[in-house]
């Protein structure tokens, strides 16, 4: 099972967190409707998904939001998405230790 930790960020510091349970299937949608149902959770506006946001889910598996992606303002800098899989490695190169 999948799930979405989602961080918001103000000043560079983490500000608040959530992680949601994604369904059985790990394409954007289902990430747009457990991102709709941290918003709720976290009480802030959801922010508009663009194609950018798809693609850098689907090449990193993480993306993120700033006020831009806000109709209504916000009251921190910047909303940040990233799958937390079970037992899967780490895309980022960064933790390649071999």
């Amino acid at each position: 099972m999948a799930r979405l930790w989602i961080v918001l960020r103000r000043k560079q510091k983490i500000w608040k967190q959530a992680v949601v349970e994604v369904g059985k299937t790990e394409g954007c949608e289902a990430v747009r409707e457990a991102l709709t149902r941290a918003c709720a959770e976290l009480d802030i506006p959801r922010p508009i998904w663009l194609a950018k946001n798809e693609s850098d889910m689907e090449a990193f598996g993480r993306s993120f939001f700033t006020q831009d992606h806000f109709i209504e303002a916000v009251e921190f800098d910047r909303l940040e998405l990233e799958w937390l899989r079970e037992g899967a490695k780490s895309r980022d190169p960064r933790n390649d230790f071999s």
